[in-house]
């Protein structure tokens, strides 16, 4: 998403965290002044939510209830948390979830194509073999195809004497 040389995302991206801080310090600092923080956590704590929405909203119900240490301590401790969750799930998860929106095809009907940055290598070809094909002939002089010859040929164990010499059968294929 670059247009004219600018980056968006990278620009939404910064405007977020920037977000999420600036009310983070507003909270931070209106706790600093009225120890009840009071304001921070009626009138800014939403808007920390509403930044990091949904996982920021799981992170409140889920911890809010065991944080009850202090009010100005809780206030800043529920925004780094909701900041965390909302930056875990903003810049991590959903760009892992939808970040590849194509579909898979496997393209059978189409040549290889090189991308912009691949070179496309060329094959090296192999020498043809010199040697001269063995040739099968359809029918032998006794009639027999090839599969015939085969299983006759496995249908009968060759035999083995000592020195290691092969025992045919009285008759010559």
């Amino acid at each position: 998403m670059i247009a004219r040389g600018i980056n968006w995302v990278r620009v939404v991206k910064y405007v977020w965290v920037m977000a999420s801080l600036s009310v983070w310090l507003f909270g931070s600092g209106s706790c600093a002044t009225e120890p009840s923080c009071f304001f921070a956590q009626t009138f800014v704590f939403p808007f920390v939510i509403f930044l990091s929405f949904p996982a920021g909203l799981l992170f409140f119900i889920f911890v809010g209830p065991f944080i009850d240490i202090h009010p100005s301590i809780d206030y800043p401790l529920l925004c780094l948390g909701a900041f965390a969750v909302g930056y875990f799930q903003w810049f991590h998860a959903i760009p892992k979830l939808f970040g590849k929106m194509d579909i898979t095809r496997l393209c059978l009907n189409h040549l290889d194509q090189a991308g912009v940055g691949e070179q496309e290598l060329s094959p090296k070809r192999a020498r043809p073999a010199k040697s001269k094909p063995t040739r099968i002939t359809p029918f032998d002089k006794a009639g027999r195809t090839p599969l015939d010859r085969a299983i006759n040929r496995t249908a009968q164990p060759r035999l083995s004497n000592a020195s290691g010499k092969t025992w045919q059968s009285s008759t010559r294929r």
